[in-house]
């Protein structure tokens, strides 16, 4: 009786007029607002601004993790970060970007990728003042000041700045040349390798026995490269070179 008439009771929030049964649950709404985030972790110091977020959070530290994934076997501490994992195995994209239809798993990867079209860049390089609108993007950028070199060719111990310049690096081990020519059919390791492969395809050379020049992905006006050589054409002559199969 006294306990359901409390619960019946509705407490609004000032800032954004939300309502909550429990006076309880509005004053730890409120720290949404106001950034306070006063429970903290006993093992890591790490803060929260809900008891329950600090109660899930410490499940890592005792190493439990009974959300597991059917599929995989791979376990969570969380139930939601098995649901948004569940969506690598089943393809679901729920968070559509209202300005380019664009989709993703994940809202927060959705959030990131707005900033593409409302330009902000809230990541700015401390040495450089050059801003950039992913952390992620920063980091690499940062590599350049610091010549920090993370990823190590396991083949020849080379190393890189970037995973993809070590993946890309890697198939001159493996043989591996993924991007075909679309006008000759010769393959490449590397996608800007075949790019300027295609200055060997230019109309003025082959009298015009390619497609469409505004088919192909290289200026083909006169002026704009179609007599002179890429950068790259005396230290990388094989990618010029006149073809036949070389896909073989």
């Amino acid at each position: 009786s006294g306990d359901k008439k409390r619960a019946d009771q509705r407490h609004g929030c000032y800032v954004c007029g939300k309502s909550f049964a429990w006076r309880s649950t509005l004053v730890e709404h409120l720290y949404t607002h106001t950034g306070e985030k006063p429970f903290r972790c006993p093992d890591c110091d790490k803060p929260f601004g809900r008891a329950s977020s600090l109660s899930k959070h410490r499940a890592i530290h005792r190493g439990e993790r009974p959300h597991r994934c059917p599929d995989c076997g791979r376990a969570f501490t969380q139930r939601s970060a098995l649901t948004t994992h569940l969506r690598i195995h089943t393809g679901e994209k729920p968070y559509r970007c209202a300005d380019c239809d664009r989709c993703f798993s994940q809202s927060s990867a959705l959030h990131q990728h707005r900033r593409v079209h409302s330009g902000v860049t809230p990541f700015p390089c401390t040495d450089c003042g050059r801003a950039f609108a992913h952390a992620s993007d920063l980091r690499r950028h940062i590599r350049t000041h610091t010549g920090e070199k993370p990823y190590t060719c396991p083949d020849c111990g080379r190393c890189f700045r970037q995973s993809s310049e070590m993946a890309a690096h890697r198939r001159t081990h493996s043989g591996i040349r993924p991007y075909p020519c679309p006008q000759c059919g010769r393959c490449f390791s590397q996608k800007s390798a075949m790019a300027k492969h295609q200055w060997v395809h230019r109309p003025a050379a082959l009298g015009g026995r390619v497609r469409e020049a505004r088919e192909l992905p290289f200026p083909t006006d006169p002026g704009q490269g179609d007599l002179e050589p890429p950068v790259g054409f005396q230290h990388y002559p094989e990618i010029f070179q006149e073809c036949g199969g070389w896909c073989s």
